[in-house]
C-alpha cells in the first residue's frame, strides 16, 4: 500500500507477496516521510501480530532474542513474538543496539555489566537481572562498544 508523503506507510516485514503474514514486524516507511512523522518512524517498531499492531518504541526494548523463523522482544515485563528473521529486524535497529550473540541482541542502555568468567566468556547482565552468554565471534564488537562506551 502506498500513499502520498508526509502520510505513514506501512509495509510488511516477513510475508510473501501474496501470503497473509499472521505475524511480522511492520515498519513505517521513513524514506518517504518527512518532518516529524520521519522521526517518529526511526524511534519505533511495529509489531504486528495476530488482531493487532504494536506500537513499540525502541527505547522500551530491552532485548531481541532468535529462535529460528521468530524473534521474541522483550520489553519490560512483556515479551512480543513475531515471525521474522533476526538479521532483517537488526538491519531497522539503530546504534543504540549491539549483536551479543547469533540469538541475542541488546539494548546497549539496558546494560547494567558485563562479566568474564574463568574460561574467558563474556556475559552480559542487564538491568532487569537477565545474563546473556556473548558469542566468541561476537566479543570483538562487544569489546570495540566497551571501548567506546569507557
Amino acid at each position: 500500500m502506498r500513499g502520498s508523503p508526509g502520510v505513514n506507510t506501512v509495509i510488511a516485514r516477513g510475508a510473501r507477496s501474496g501470503e497473509d503474514a499472521a505475524g511480522g514486524s511492520l515498519r513505517v516507511d521513513s524514506q518517504r516521510l518527512t518532518g516529524p512523522a520521519a522521526a517518529d518512524a526511526r524511534e519505533r517498531l511495529i509489531i504486528k501480530v495476530p488482531g493487532h499492531l504494536i506500537f513499540l518504541a525502541l527505547d522500551e526494548i530491552d532485548w531481541i532474542e532468535s529462535a529460528g523463523n521468530y524473534v521474541h522482544i522483550h520489553a519490560g515485563a512483556e515479551t512480543h513474538t513475531t515471525r521474522e528473521s533476526m538479521k532483517n529486524l537488526e538491519a531497522r535497529l539503530d546504534g543504540r543496539f549491539l549483536r551479543v550473540h547469533r540469538s541475542a541482541v541488546v539494548n546497549t542502555g539496558r546494560i547494567r555489566r558485563i562479566s568474564t568468567d574463568d574460561s574467558g566468556h563474556h556475559h552480559v547482565v542487564l538491568k532487569d537481572g537477565t545474563s546473556l552468554a556473548a558469542g566468541r565471534y561476537l566479543e570483538g564488537p562487544l569489546r570495540e562498544w566497551m571501548d567506546r562506551a569507557c
